[in-house]
């Protein structure tokens, strides 16, 4: 809001990905004496539970200053959706930015490590194979009808 407020016309992307694999993924990220929540499985959920009210009511807010990109359809047609993306921004595009992972600028992001190498789709569903020990965050997405297969 303070964002959309100070930049009236700024482009507001919100990546959107399986509640499931966005869970796992960051349960598994040793965050340095940052963002407790991340640490618990249940804490994570109602994280994520309130991240979805939260998108929820801004979407409704923002309109078409808001757009949500699915992970899962970017990194099986990077190429079209970057293109949306760009024209989205009202931007050229640059070929270049399908080699985002050539670039030597500086990362300091969780994912510092793979923005060094082509997208990759090797992470979509991976939270399949801990399905016994993601449990207790199953039911509770369950319980608050939270689509785990979306």
């Amino acid at each position: 809001g303070l964002i959309h407020a100070a930049l009236p016309n700024a482009k507001i992307i919100s990546l959107n990905r399986n509640p499931m694999d966005t869970c796992y993924s960051t349960y598994k990220m040793m965050f340095t004496n940052a963002y407790p929540f991340s640490y618990d499985l249940i804490d994570l959920g109602n994280y994520y539970i309130a991240w979805r009210k939260l998108m929820q009511h801004w979407r409704g807010v923002l309109g078409d200053a808001l757009i949500v990109v699915d992970y899962e359809k970017l990194v099986a047609d990077t190429e079209e959706m970057s293109r949306k993306l760009i024209d989205y921004c009202n931007l050229d595009w640059e070929d270049a930015c399908l080699e985002f992972y050539k670039s030597d600028s500086a990362s300091t992001t969780a994912s510092a490590v793979q923005i060094r190498q082509p997208v990759y789709q090797s992470s979509v569903n991976r939270w399949h194979k801990y399905q016994t020990q993601l449990q207790p965050l199953i039911e509770l997405f369950e319980n608050n009808a939270i689509d785990i297969d979306s």
